[in-house]
């Protein structure tokens, strides 16, 4: 009860990550240390018996607060949801060359000579929004919480571009840049893109299930990285380095050679 207690206390008064599992690992690696430590002397067994109905406590509750505190299931604590009315903003900056979206926005890139963001959210949460220039990276965002029911939706126009990041289930689209020096992907929680235009190098990172549509997006060389189950398609027709894992599948178009190819746990490379 202690455990509870205390716990649901901190994850319901302070704003604690939503990533459930790494909160888990967390604490069962403090309750395998603490049980390793305590256990080696039978005077501190009634103590390790606390200790450990605490930590259990806390994973408990833990569980609780993210189920029904945090997705805004109890009244009044936590959870926000959609009004259903859209509303976009307009953002003055530029001198960006690299874009960053997170928690589920759906993010349209597209080239131009001049730079313009457009952002839509549904009007309760703009004042929750977050759309900064962080050295050159253009990042989007809302504040740290649990959203349901969103209109997340971000337009975008740049002359050049190097990198686009998404996380939390983002998606994005690339297109009408041609003859790109290169370009670098990060993809995590599920995300996805989908790129048209053309490249000399292409750098990917995919994990946690995401996917990557590159096939209209022909380069010479590609270093791909692929983890927790993603997936994609490349073209290609140069040198294709690729390391995948956990399942992960990535299928190619074109003839290039195969340079350092590492698969494991049933993760496989093959061309389409």
């Amino acid at each position: 009860m202690l455990g509870l207690g205390a716990a649901w206390i901190i994850f319901t008064t302070y704003e604690i990550s939503g990533n459930l599992l790494s909160w888990l690992m967390i604490l069962g690696g403090a309750a395998i240390v603490a049980s390793s430590l305590l256990s080696r002397n039978r005077a501190t067994r009634q103590a390790n018996d606390l200790i450990g109905g605490i930590i259990g406590g806390f994973i408990v509750a833990l569980v609780f607060s993210y189920a029904f505190g945090y997705v805004g299931f109890l009244p009044g604590i936590g959870g926000v949801t959609g009004s259903g009315t859209p509303v976009t903003e307009t953002k003055s900056i530029t001198g960006f060359t690299s874009v960053s979206a997170a928690m589920g926005f759906n993010v349209e890139i597209t080239e131009s000579s001049t730079f313009s963001v457009r952002v839509t959210v549904d009007d309760n949460v703009v004042d929750r929004l977050q759309v900064t220039k962080e050295g050159d990276t253009l990042s989007i965002a809302l504040d740290p919480g649990i959203y349901t029911s969103m209109t997340l939706r971000a337009v975008v126009t740049m002359p050049d571009i190097e990198g686009l990041e998404l996380s939390g289930g983002s998606r994005g689209s690339i297109s009408g840049f041609v003859g790109l020096a290169s370009l670098d992907l990060e993809l995590s929680g599920g995300s996805h893109v989908e790129v048209e235009g053309s490249a000399s190098d292409l750098t990917v990172d995919a994990s946690g299930g995401s996917t990557l549509d590159l096939e209209n997006f022909p380069v010479h060389d590609a270093n791909i990285v692929l983890s927790g189950g993603s997936s994609g398609t490349i073209s290609l027709d140069g040198t294709l380095d690729a390391d995948l894992s956990g399942g992960s599948r990535l299928w190619y178009v074109g003839s290039p050679t195969l340079g350092d190819i590492d698969t494991s746990g049933g993760a496989t490379v093959q061309r389409r």
